[in-house]
């Protein structure tokens, strides 16, 4: 969070990949949000792999793709949540690989979650898995038992809620 909110160009795209359900979106959507709140004259959007896809080949389809790219080269911030997708769609991994490039050479800030590691994702564009590994990768995984059990002692409490220690590790287990 620290290296986006402080725009450091050599860590963008950063890249945060995990097993579904790691919380990549909520901490990607965070991301966002505290972007905002530093920056609130500056643009930024939040979007998925479907809809960056769909819009992409809706501009492809009517002839206006220079100006889907000057709409995405237009944010200063911009993150694409379940990237994954965009395996098989080869034209749209290409109009990513110049945002890319465009976001580096003007110093914006590039956020991309996905279920794999870039270099290790088959159906990736090599262009694409290059320069998403260009900047700041940051594996995503699933909290460890000790740490669910502290989460549910903490809710438990926040919430006054009186768990006994069975039921804690019941809950944290779940």
């Amino acid at each position: 969070l620290q290296s986006v909110l402080e725009r450091r160009v050599a860590d963008s795209p950063l890249v945060l990949y995990g097993d579904p359900g790691t919380g990549k979106t909520s901490l990607s959507h965070a991301f966002l949000v505290q972007w905002r709140f530093r920056y609130p004259s500056l643009k930024s959007r939040h979007t998925n792999g479907i809809d960056f896809a769909r819009e992409h080949a809706r501009a492809v389809h009517t002839h206006s793709l220079p100006s889907f790219q000057k709409k995405y080269f237009s944010f200063d911030m911009l993150v694409i949540d379940d990237a994954q997708v965009l395996k098989t769609r080869t034209s749209a991994q290409q109009t990513l690989c110049l945002i890319i490039d465009a976001f580096r050479e003007q110093g914006r800030m590039l956020v991309v979650c996905t279920n794999e590691l870039p270099l290790e994702s088959s159906g990736l564009d090599a262009r694409l898995a290059s320069r998403l590994m260009g900047g700041l990768q940051v594996r995503i995984a699933a909290p460890g038992e000790v740490a669910r059990e502290e989460l549910v002692r903490l809710l438990s409490n926040q919430h006054g809620v009186v768990l006994d220690s069975a039921t804690q590790k019941s809950l944290a287990n779940e």
